[in-house]
């Protein structure tokens, strides 16, 4: 349907098949799900599909965690690059794909280098007055569930802390707004 309302190679073609690509990884049709997502990377490149390109990357990244994790860093370091050079180190994905790091390297059991990631999104979204956003939220999540994992739990729960905190301040200063 969406091929049909919207021009070939569009942002609006290249996110229907980032939703679907998405809800096949969601479903755990990892191959439904790459070639989905290879759609995007293989179309012609254009200004209004360029982002969505790029994040696809990251996207891809998250498929391949599940089963080939070496492609998965691969694939985030890459996106790292490209959003690094394109966007900047403050970009809400860069500090996304710390993010991802981090829960690679969590999973193949390299703590030093996973804490190194998750603290690194940290400092950059704080550093951008971001301790009251739902990406601070979702660091401090992750970051809490590393904690854990690692029996430091004192800590993980501070974090935790800060993750509800961060979400109840967002909602007000939302509500505020109007």
């Amino acid at each position: 349907v969406f091929e049909k309302t919207f021009p070939p190679n569009s942002y609006g073609v290249m996110m229907g098949y980032s939703y679907i690509g998405y809800y096949h990884m969601l479903l755990e049709n990892n191959d439904d799900a790459i070639q989905w997502y290879n759609k995007i990377l293989q179309a012609e490149k254009n200004k209004e599909n360029e982002y969505i390109k790029i994040t696809t990357i990251n996207d891809l990244g998250d498929v391949y965690l599940k089963s080939d994790t070496k492609k998965a860093r691969s694939l985030y370091f890459k996106s790292l690059r490209i959003l690094s050079g394109k966007y900047g180190k403050n970009h809400p994905v860069t500090i996304r794909t710390h993010q991802k790091l981090s829960a690679y390297y969590q999973q193949a059991n390299n703590f030093d280098s996973a804490k190194h990631h998750i603290e690194y999104a940290t400092k950059l979204v704080l550093k951008n007055g971001g301790n009251n956003t739902f990406t601070y939220a979702n660091i401090s999540i992750d970051y809490s569930r590393f904690l854990l994992e690692n029996r430091q739990t004192n800590k993980a729960i501070e974090k935790a802390d800060e993750a509800i905190n961060a979400i109840t301040s967002f909602q007000y200063s939302s509500q505020d707004k109007g």
